[in-house]
């Protein structure tokens, strides 16, 4: 039987490596009983450190003005501007490296991607510049229905299940009357993140750690591994999942 491997892309902000681990432990739990734990490689890509030197010495520069006030907020802004700007230009640095990476483990397995927030325009544009073959995508609080806004040209995955936070700001859906990506099967909308920030735009960062985003995706990977996946019965059980 085929691997199947899962590559996993973060979005805006610096990520140090090992920033899935804790996501990986909670996919695991619920493969665990279902698929052997060589069946399904989870596999971090990180490409922020693309990013992250340049936009840190900016910001020592700029917090050593004394002239210039709230250097906590500063730096905060400075990450997450600098991340949306930066992968304009820095954008084929940053995918040819998510290629190189995909490479390593692709061929002759089953491959498929989990996307988090720009990262979900990141992969989206890595596939159309490489065209590989997608089992399925998983996006989480992304705002590429944005993107594709003015642009229609997709990806087209087999399967493709967009996860989005009801309080998060970032995040879009996909299904709507005036994008409907008919490309993507379902915009899962739902509670996300800890019960101090999910019902706040901060429930943006909440994707990694909320099991109402994890128990989805871990379903459509025991489907698989078990080829009994059936797109008409998977609906009918996200819809009957307890958003909790």
């Amino acid at each position: 039987m085929k691997k199947h491997n899962v590559f996993i892309v973060h979005g805006i902000g610096t990520q140090s490596e090992g920033y899935t681990d804790q996501f990986k432990i909670n996919i695991k739990k619920k493969l665990l009983n279902y698929v052997p734990a060589k069946a399904i490689r989870l596999i971090e890509i990180r490409y922020s450190n693309i990013i992250d030197n340049e936009i840190k010495r900016f910001t020592i520069e700029e917090n050593a003005n004394s002239k210039l006030k709230s250097d906590g907020f500063r730096e905060i802004f400075n990450t997450v501007g600098y991340d949306a700007i930066a992968y304009g230009y820095k954008k084929g640095r940053i995918l040819k490296y998510i290629h190189s990476v995909v490479s390593k483990h692709s061929e002759g397995c089953d491959n498929s991607f989990i996307a988090h927030s720009l990262g979900g325009i990141v992969i989206y544009d890595f596939l159309r510049k490489y065209k590989f073959k997608v089992k399925n995508l998983f996006t989480m609080g992304t705002p590429l229905a944005l993107r594709l806004i003015n642009s229609r040209k997709t990806v087209k995955p087999e399967f493709w299940l967009n996860i989005v936070g009801s309080h998060d700001i970032i995040g879009k859906p996909l299904k709507t009357d005036f994008l409907n990506i008919k490309q993507c099967h379902y915009d899962y909308i739902v509670h996300i993140g800890s019960f101090g920030i999910r019902k706040t735009p901060l429930s943006h960062t909440g994707y990694w750690d909320d099991d109402n985003a994890i128990k989805p995706i871990a379903q459509k990977l025991i489907l698989d591994y078990k080829k009994k996946f059936n797109l008409k019965k998977f609906l009918l059980w996200i819809d009957d999942l307890w958003d909790v």
